[in-house]
């Protein structure tokens, strides 16, 4: 309920989920994504560790649960979108994280000020794959990314990497 309207032009909204192991945090960061989907954020990035198992397996349960989606089949939120254009477009999958090719061969299918889609991406916690996301926003948003909303889950908080530059 603390979420901010993503109309709004400046904010800075934060927010901390604790449990223990499988105590539903993943299910609740994805009703987070989906809650913050329907009121018009239209980037929502997941931060799902620093190896592929864990990105692969939070990528899957989002695939499912926010996308609606397992493998080429509809499923739950999936079956009741008639408006296919509001069905969230990943970046990522299962098998590949985030891929700036890859996701500049999808950029001319959409604009980012005026898509309904909102996009997810789900990637590692790796400086290097963060770097080509802000990198890779910055041609998306030439006059500046600050004042669109995203949503960042960072699902493995406790863990640190430290890069020097």
């Amino acid at each position: 309920k603390n979420m901010e309207n993503p109309l709004r032009a400046n904010f800075d909204s934060r927010g901390l989920v604790v449990g223990y192991v499988q105590s539903g945090k993943t299910a609740n960061f994805t009703a987070l994504a989906s809650k913050a989907a329907d009121a018009g954020y239209k980037f929502i990035v997941v931060i799902a560790g620093s190896m592929n198992n864990l990105r692969n397996q939070t990528q899957n349960r989002l695939y499912e649960s926010f996308i609606g989606k397992k493998g080429d089949f509809l499923i739950g939120v999936g079956k009741y979108e008639n408006d296919t254009s509001r069905i969230p477009i990943s970046l990522t999958n299962e098998y590949k994280d985030f891929n700036k090719q890859d996701a500049d061969k999808i950029k001319h299918t959409f604009n980012f000020d005026n898509i309904k889609s909102p996009i997810l991406i789900v990637i590692k916690k790796e400086s290097n794959v963060l770097e080509n996301v802000v990198n890779w926003l910055k041609t998306q948003y030439p006059n500046g990314i600050s004042n669109h909303a995203m949503l960042m889950i960072d699902d493995e908080s406790d863990y640190c990497f430290c890069q020097t530059y």
